[in-house]
């Protein structure tokens, strides 16, 4: 589809100047492609000698170019000479040949399941991959591309209880919903009887002293092997240091 105006017709209205058919295997597989052009219709006349409108173009398929081997279509620019475009939908393969390396799986693939048509707009932004996200304190999410956008992919909710107490101990500062806890409510951060979020913040509720001080333990032994490895060094060099004496 075209611009009427790239192709010397009313400018804003798509002309159709090539199509193509393709065959698929029943696994979604491609075949084959072969290119097709444009054929006018012409009306003919009733029965009574009128003459009748012309019909719609009709799309009549065209061998593909052994030298390209892609199907192609003319395009003819402003009235200028057509350019020729190829477009390469996949090698295609040969079910009934099991020698053929090909797998039909390269290019244009057709699967059963539903599926819609999408018009995708380009805002000349570069696709960009997720690096860091913070959380704003009414709960949305927003995530910092490599591309220096950032945009919201997210919204948090809170929920309170009416006796968060009851709530059970999961283990690792985890608690779960049960009986005792009360209903549940949910709200967005920020409105009233409901907190905040805080970014990159830690409540002094949410630290496991067993766990901390396990790993406060393990510190000062790994200190004092250490420790230990120097004295037992420098107690060998100095009986070395003894023995040439």
């Amino acid at each position: 589809m075209f611009d009427g105006g790239s192709i010397g017709q009313m400018p804003g209205n798509q002309i159709a100047v090539g199509g193509g058919f393709l065959q698929f295997t029943e696994d979604g597989k491609l075949i084959a492609a072969t290119s097709g052009s444009f054929e006018a219709q012409p009306g003919g006349v009733d029965a009574q000698g009128n003459p009748l409108p012309s019909g719609p173009p009709r799309l009549v398929p065209q061998p593909v170019d052994p030298e390209t081997g892609v199907p192609q279509f003319a395009v003819p620019f402003n009235g200028e000479t057509p350019v020729v475009l190829g477009v390469h939908l996949g090698d295609g393969y040969n079910p009934d040949d099991p020698t053929d390396p090909r797998t039909g799986l390269d290019g244009l693939t057709q699967f059963a399941g539903q599926y819609s048509v999408s018009k995708a707009n380009a805002d000349g932004n570069p696709s960009g991959q997720l690096e860091n996200i913070f959380v704003e304190p009414d709960g949305t999410v927003n995530g910092v591309f490599d591309t220096g956008y950032s945009r919201p992919v997210g919204r948090l909710i809170l929920t309170k209880f009416d006796n968060p107490g009851k709530l059970m101990q999961i283990g690792d500062n985890m608690l779960q919903e049960s009986l005792g806890a009360g209903k549940k409510v949910a709200g967005e951060p920020g409105t009233p009887g409901f907190g905040e979020v805080r970014s990159k913040s830690l409540e002094q509720s949410n630290v496991d002293l067993s766990l901390e001080f396990v790993k406060m333990i393990e510190s000062q032994r790994a200190f004092q092997a250490n420790a230990k490895t120097v004295t037992a060094t420098d107690e060998m060099i100095t009986d070395l240091v003894n023995m040439k004496r």
